[in-house]
C-alpha cells in the first residue's frame, strides 16, 4: 500500500513538473529571444521530455502493478481516451522541441538565429495546446478512475 501510495505521488509530481516546464517554455519565448533564452529553451525542453518519458513509465507501471491493475485499465476506454491525449501532446511537443534542435545547432556554429515573427506565434500556438490538453487527460483519468 505504501508503494502504491509512492508511486501515485510520483505521478502527481511528474505532472505538475511538466506543466511547469511548459509554463516556463511559454514565458521565455514570449520574451527576447537571446542566444541565453534560446539555449535555455532547449534545456528546459529536455527535462519536459525526460519527465514525459518518466510520467509515462511510471503511469504505465501504475496500471500494470498497483491498485488497479491492468485488468481494470484496459477495459476502461477513457484509459485508451487519456492515452490518445497524451500521445497527441506528445506529437505536439514535436514542434517546439525541433525548433528549439535547430537553433542549439545553429548556435553551436556559432551564429545567433533570429526567429521570425510567425514562427515564435507558431511555437506559442503549439505550447497553448499542450497545456490545453492537461486538464482533458485529468478529466479523462478522473472518469478512468471512477470507471464512468
Amino acid at each position: 500500500m505504501l508503494a502504491d501510495a509512492l508511486v501515485s505521488w510520483l505521478h502527481f509530481v511528474l505532472i505538475f513538473a511538466i506543466l511547469a516546464l511548459l509554463v516556463m517554455e511559454l514565458v521565455l519565448i514570449g520574451g527576447p529571444l537571446t542566444r541565453e533564452t534560446m539555449v535555455r529553451l532547449g534545456r528546459i525542453d529536455m527535462v519536459y521530455g525526460l519527465a514525459a518519458i518518466a510520467l509515462v513509465t511510471v503511469g504505465f507501471g501504475r496500471a500494470m502493478a498497483f491498485a488497479k491493475t491492468w485488468e481494470y485499465y484496459k477495459i476502461q476506454p477513457w484509459f485508451w481516451v487519456k492515452l490518445g491525449l497524451l500521445a497527441l501532446m506528445g506529437v505536439l511537443s514535436a514542434i517546439p522541441t525541433i525548433q528549439f534542435i535547430r537553433w542549439a545547432r545553429e548556435i553551436r556554429k556559432g551564429a545567433t538565429p533570429s526567429p521570425d515573427a510567425a514562427t515564435v506565434k507558431r511555437l506559442k500556438k503549439v505550447i497553448h495546446a499542450e497545456l490545453g490538453l492537461i486538464p482533458l487527460i485529468a478529466l479523462a483519468a478522473t472518469f478512468m478512475a471512477r470507471a464512468l
